[in-house]
Parts: structure tokens; sequence; C-alpha cells
């Protein structure tokens, strides 16, 4: 009996090791880019605008003015997963001085926010306000190349309410601005270069079913062992 104890302790030890190997963390990352899906044929989705003019293309801030990105994740399929992380990557071209830039939720409709005709306070004020998605320091020295900006978990709800919808509620818009009025970051920018968000997933396990799977497919091996394990002792 003690030996079938042992026995039985190995072989369920050996069940749980394999269980826990059979639940992984799968992570993958998608990359959306502004070019994708335009909203205005020939210009990506992003640009800048004063609140009386709305520049499609260079993406300035400071001065007054604020910028906005928009990208299409009608493609984006978290059924099944959880957001890690997302990451808006810039070109910078130039930074003309050491300043903040702050990055915030947008509500208005990405297809009224990239047409160059559609230009008013509201929007204005609309990309400067509301959720902050974080605030970052850049300086003269990162002009010129290519920047990321890790967006808070404050975003991960609004992708999750834009991911795998039709239509321009399928595009996820960002909103940012420069905390030095005199003068302006991403001067010079426009349709080339990076201007990217990186959205980092994992699949979300459900564990317990995984652990019942197991379970039923291994424990008849077990039970088999020990039966003919204890055949051979009484023979």
């Amino acid at each position: 009996m003690k030996f079938l104890a042992s026995r039985s302790a190995y072989l369920l030890s050996m069940v749980a090791l394999l269980v826990l190997r059979i639940i992984p963390c799968q992570a993958q990352s998608e990359v959306f880019q502004t070019s994708d899906g335009e909203l205005v044929a020939g210009q990506r989705n992003q640009g800048h605008t004063d609140g009386t003019v709305n520049h499609k293309g260079n993406y300035e801030t400071g001065a007054f003015e604020r910028d906005f990105f928009s990208f299409d994740l009608t493609s984006l399929d978290l059924q099944g997963k959880a957001i890690v992380s997302a990451t808006l990557g810039l070109s910078t071209a130039t930074i003309q001085g050491d300043g903040q830039f702050s990055l915030f939720d947008v509500d208005t409709n990405a297809l009224t926010l990239n047409h160059p005709s559609n230009t008013n306070s509201g929007i204005y004020n609309d990309l400067g306000s509301g959720t902050s998605y974080g605030s970052f320091l850049v300086v003269t020295g990162d002009s010129n190349t290519v920047k990321s900006f890790s967006l808070s978990s404050s975003a991960f709800a609004d992708i999750v309410s834009h991911a795998g919808k039709s239509g321009t509620d399928g595009y996820f818009s960002i909103g940012g601005t420069y905390s030095l009025p005199n003068l302006r970051a991403f001067t010079g920018s426009g349709d080339t270069g990076t201007q990217s968000l990186t959205i980092v997933t994992a699949t979300i396990t459900p564990e317990g079913a995984s652990i019942n799977l197991a379970v039923a497919g291994l424990l008849p091996i077990v039970c088999f062992g020990l039966w003919r394990r204890s055949k051979t002792r009484i023979d």
C-alpha cells in the first residue's frame, strides 16, 4: 500500500506539472498606421488644427495648434484577448523646444476630424481635453528620430470600444498638445515617416477549463498505471 501511495503521489504530481504547462500566456503584436483606411483619399489620417483651419498630413503641435491621429481598427479582433500595451510611434521631424507632449481621447467622429473643411473650436478643444493617455517630455535632441509614446491603461478601454466595429466607428483617434505655446513640436512632419499604433495583446486562457480538460485526459492514464502496477504486485 505504501508503494501504491507513493506511486500515486508521483503520478499526480506529474499531472499537475503537465496542467501548468498547458496554460501559456501567448502575446502578440499588431501594428496599425494612419495610412490604413484613408478617410480622405490620398491623405493619411493625421493632421493638426488651430480651430479655424484643419491641416492634413502635417501634425505639428504647439503655438496654439493641436494634432490628431486616427487608426483603423476595424480588423482588430480582441475576442478572448486582453490588451497589454498600446504605443504611439511618431517620426519627430523638428522639436523646437523642450516641452510636454500630452495625449488625450477624442470624441469627434474620425471622418469629421479628418475632413479638411470640418474645423471649429469644438474639435480644437476636444483634442486637448478629456481622458489623458499620458504626458511625455520631448526635447530638441529628439528631432529627426522616431519616438515611442506608451499610452496609459486609460486608452485600453477606448481601443476595445472601437476594435472590430464597422465604418468610422472602428476608428480610434488620439489628440495631442504641446506645452510651449510659442514653439512647436513635429514641425516639418507630413505624409512620410512613421505614424503608428502598436497594440500588444495576450490570450486569455480559461484556466479552470484547461485544468478540467487536462485532468479528464490524464486521469485514465494515471488510473491505468496504478491498476497495472497493483496487478503486477499481486501476481
